[in-house]
């Protein structure tokens, strides 16, 4: 005897039998689960199992819903599946198949037949004979009896095995969705209001991948400290442009004169011109150059270029404010190279120095000589010769006085 089972999603388990059922009962349930799925509108594969005596002899996929015409009865869909998927299997044993599967139906449907009109007919009729099989289609088992096993996974190894072990492809179709007719009808307001929310949706969604591009390109740029060490100062300050004074003062601080050159060249700022004029001893260029950042270290720079161009008076006032020793010593000798030896005394009395008393006292000399041939020069009493004598001497001892402490 042939009995059926199904199995499907969830969809569809309320009108799935459980368990197995006889060939007409499933032959009318396949009819059953087709018009629910349409009526549903579900679209769903299933799987339609076949076995005689605890053996499978068919076994494949449902597409329930789609609205195929062979999905109605069992002997259809069987037919459409060897004409289809196992269209390669010898005809013999596909229509064994079919004589097998109808005769099943025949076999149940007469047995249910009205006893009392058929009885006598019946006891009298012969019994249908199982249809013979071809000993090279099927094999018998172990135990003698025929098995008509055609599933999906036996007829590709039997067809690899006929091809040499090569592979079978097997084409599946795709399952067919039907869209019922609908009547939609939809307010301007709302289609304003779904197309808002769209628009927001997608506006939410760039800007959250912008963010990450951002994010995954920042991760990717090598960092401050690693161009530094590097010594990529240019690129630094491209890739960190709020860190162009701190690179700047880094190259400042560690004298880097020729890399503070070369980032001044791609990012001029008056600092940097102050520093590099600085550097380059370039007095005069210095300062004339505006808008620097006045720093305690440039400060003490601008006392210095005071007195490279002989200012101690202003070298003097600044470094009031400074009050560093080291240069106020030196606008003192300053003060003593112009001739303005009472100020460089007045210094002193602060700086109790010795080697600055030993200068000053060496100026207050070089002074005295300097105004005794002053003297001569200017004295019409001498001859020509001697004021021309007094006037070298006076530029020898102004040489003196202008190199003393050198």
């Amino acid at each position: 005897m042939i009995t059926a089972s199904f199995s499907a999603n969830r969809n569809l388990k309320k009108v799935i039998p459980k368990g197995s059922v006889t060939l007409v009962e499933a032959n009318k349930q396949l009819a059953i689960i087709e018009t629910y799925a349409i009526e549903h509108q579900i679209s769903e594969n299933g799987e339609l199992i076949l076995s005689r005596d605890g053996k499978t002899i068919f076994k494949d996929d449902v597409e329930f819903g789609a609205g195929h015409a062979y999905v109605q009865s069992i002997l259809s869909l069987v037919n459409h599946t060897l004409e289809t998927v196992f269209e390669g299997t010898p005809p013999a044993q596909k229509e064994a198949l079919i004589s097998l599967i109808s005769n099943g139906l025949n076999e149940v449907d007469n047995s249910s037949a009205d006893i009392s009109a058929t009885s006598d007919k019946d006891s009298m009729a012969p019994k249908p004979t199982p249809p013979p099989v071809h000993e090279d289609i099927e094999p018998e088992d172990s135990n003698g009896s025929e098995t008509y096993e055609l599933t999906r996974t036996n007829y590709q190894l039997k067809t690899r095995q006929s091809r040499g072990g090569k592979r079978v492809a097997f084409h599946f179709h795709l399952p067919k969705f039907q869209i019922p007719h609908m009547r939609i009808s939809l307010s301007k307001r709302l289609i304003k209001i779904v197309m808002s929310i769209v628009l927001i949706i997608v506006v939410g969604w760039a800007s959250v991948f912008a963010i990450q591009l951002v994010k995954q390109h920042k991760n990717e740029l090598p960092t401050y400290s690693s161009l530094i060490s590097d010594k990529d100062y240019v690129k630094a300050a491209k890739l960190y442009p709020d860190k162009k004074l701190k690179i700047e003062q880094y190259l400042f601080d560690n004298k880097k004169i020729d890399d503070l050159k070369n980032f001044n060249s791609h990012y001029p700022t008056d600092n940097g011109k102050y520093d590099i004029a600085f550097y380059q001893k370039e007095w005069d260029k210095m300062l004339k150059v505006k808008g620097v950042r006045m720093t305690r270290v440039r400060k003490a720079q601008l006392v210095v270029a005071y007195l490279k161009t002989h200012r101690p008076d202003d070298a003097y006032r600044l470094n009031m404010e400074l009050g560093n020793t080291k240069l106020t010593q030196s606008i003192a000798i300053e003060f003593i190279r112009n001739g303005q030896i009472d100020k460089a005394t007045e210094i002193n009395q602060t700086l109790k120095s010795g080697d600055l008393t030993d200068l000053i006292n060496a100026g207050k000399s070089y002074q005295q000589v300097i105004e005794k041939y002053q003297g001569e020069v200017n004295d019409p009493g001498l001859s020509e010769a001697q004021r021309k004598d007094a006037a070298d001497n006076l530029k020898v001892w102004q040489r003196n006085l202008k190199t003393l402490g050198e």
